[in-house]
C-alpha cells in the first residue's frame, strides 16, 4: 500500500498520516522531515535539491510508504495507490497552524512569530489561487494547481473537505 496525503499548511496531514500508519503498520514520512534534516547543535537545514530529489525517487520505489506533504512530486504521484487530498475551508488551515504553534513548544522554539505571519499569508495567496517558489526549485502549489495536477490520477484521488 503506498499512500500521498497533500495538502497545504493546517490541513491535517500528519494527524491522517499518524492514524493511517498505525492502522496499516507503516512508518509515516513526512516530507519536511526529509527535506529539512535536523543537526545536533543547529536549526534545520534544507538539503540540496538533487539530494532531496534523489531521496523521494528512493521513497516512492519501496514496497509501502504513507507519505504526506505540501509537495506534489509526479514520482509520488504515480507511483501511489492511492492520493488523499486534504482540503479544508480558508479559515480553517491558519486557525491551526496558529493552534500548533502556540501549544507546540519545537514550534516556538524554532519558528518566530514573524515566520509564522509569513505562513499564515502564503496559506491564504496559496487558497487564493497563488502559489509559492521556494530555493532550490522547489514551489508549494495553490489549490488551482493541486487541483490541475492531480487530473491525470482521478481514479486514485480522494479529497476531503
Amino acid at each position: 500500500m503506498k499512500i500521498y496525503i497533500i495538502g497545504l499548511v493546517g490541513s491535517g496531514k500528519t494527524t491522517l498520516s499518524k492514524k493511517l500508519g498505525h492502522q496499516y503498520g507503516i512508518v509515516p514520512v513526512e516530507l519536511d522531515t526529509v527535506l529539512y534534516q535536523l543537526r545536533p547543535g543547529e536549526k534545520r537545514v534544507k538539503l540540496p535539491r538533487d539530494v532531496f530529489m534523489r531521496e523521494i525517487i528512493s521513497l516512492s520505489k519501496t514496497d509501502q510508504w504513507i507519505i504526506e506533504g505540501v509537495f506534489l512530486f509526479p514520482e509520488l504521484l504515480q507511483s501511489a495507490d492511492q492520493i488523499i487530498w486534504l482540503k479544508p475551508s480558508l479559515p480553517h488551515l491558519p486557525y491551526r497552524q496558529w493552534r500548533r504553534y502556540l501549544t507546540d513548544p519545537y514550534q516556538r522554539s524554532h519558528y518566530s512569530i514573524r515566520s509564522n505571519l509569513k505562513m499564515s499569508w502564503d496559506i491564504c495567496k496559496a487558497s487564493w489561487g497563488i502559489g509559492r517558489d521556494l530555493s532550490r526549485g522547489l514551489r508549494v502549489c495553490s489549490l488551482t494547481e493541486i487541483a490541475e495536477s492531480l487530473q491525470p490520477y482521478a481514479t486514485k484521488v480522494s479529497v476531503v473537505q
